[in-house]
């Protein structure tokens, strides 16, 4: 949870007031550049303990940085260009990830456009951006399908993006329906040929209900609604 409940109400009111009731924790990791994904470790510490340790973000990085070499073609025609490839390799580099107590500038923050999609299909599980100001999505895996009923090794990875620059790890837990309010996907991703129709189809059935969810809650805080 964050560091004590005070902690934990103020940012839940003050960012995510809407999503309250569906909020079982929050963790805030240091602001150095790394928060994202130290967050990502965080959330991938609750079933595999071996990332649960200090500068875990540095092996997200590394993790990440190997699958984008090996798909190179891949992420160069959805993202349309070797430019953004160029500059994730430079985000992700081993030199960014050098000298552990140092804070490192805006092009080595995780982003949710260029990062999401390798985060997503290296670990194969949804990665949900929870971003004030309308801009949350969720963004899926292009490759694999999900299982019929993921284990919770699959189960969405959820950031909150505050202040517009830091990131923090949200746990969200389902109402008595087994519901869970999840943001639309990423524009693109249903349409782009490199997501296969097996993919769309199981993604979408697994969380049409939790899309239902989102925008529902949506509509009860349209006055409101700032996610």
């Amino acid at each position: 949870m964050a560091d004590d409940l005070w902690e934990f109400a103020a940012i839940v009111l003050q960012y995510f007031e809407p999503l309250k009731n569906y909020i079982k924790s929050i963790w805030n990791p240091p602001a150095d550049g790394h928060c994202g994904f130290s967050c990502i470790a965080r959330a991938l510490a609750i079933t595999d303990p071996s990332y649960n340790r200090s500068f875990a973000w540095k092996r997200v990085r590394q993790e990440c940085l190997h699958l984008l070499k090996q798909n190179r073609v891949f992420f160069e025609t959805i993202w349309r260009g070797s430019d953004p490839v160029n500059k994730e390799l430079t985000c992700l580099s081993p030199h960014a990830v050098n000298g552990e107590g140092t804070v490192w500038h805006k092009g080595n923050w995780l982003s949710k456009l260029d990062t999401g999609p390798i985060l997503a299909n290296k670990y194969n599980r949804p990665i949900v951006f929870l971003s004030p100001g309308g801009d949350s999505n969720t963004i899926f895996p292009n490759w694999l399908p999900p299982q019929s009923q993921p284990p919770v090794s699959q189960e969405p990875i959820v950031l909150g993006f505050v202040n517009g620059c830091h990131y923090i790890h949200v746990q969200i837990a389902a109402d008595d329906k087994g519901l869970f309010p999840m943001p639309p996907p990423l524009p693109g991703w249903a349409t782009t040929k490199q997501t296969t129709l097996e993919v769309r189809r199981h993604y979408n059935s697994l969380y049409d209900k939790h899309f239902h969810c989102w925008n529902s809650l949506k509509k009860q805080h349209k006055d409101s609604w700032s996610l």
